[in-house]
């Protein structure tokens, strides 16, 4: 897909910085009671934000707010704090 300068990508707004807003992959799949495609939408998502503009129509201005990239966590139904200082110990 080729690049323009004055059509900036929303996914240019997702970065490692601390933000009010972030993207999260939870496997919920894992834990679903009915058999769902769910895990491909985390990857879908970020893919689709290549497609988008960082212009809003409504407020008639360019979105700016970073998408804080949280990663993805292993288990939806673990303790992650529980997770995280195990590991802390171990080390």
């Amino acid at each position: 897909m080729a690049e323009d300068a004055k059509w900036p990508r929303a996914h240019s707004l997702i970065s490692n910085l601390e933000s009010a807003v972030g993207l999260i992959d939870i496997p919920a799949h894992k834990t679903s009671i009915s058999e769902t495609s769910a895990h491909l939408t985390p990857k879908a998502i970020r893919e689709a934000l290549k497609r988008y503009s960082t212009f809003s129509y409504t407020a008639y201005d360019e979105v700016t707010t970073l998408l804080q990239d949280l990663g993805a966590i292993e288990d939806p139904d673990s303790d992650e704090q529980k997770d995280n200082r195990d590991n802390r110990e171990r080390r």
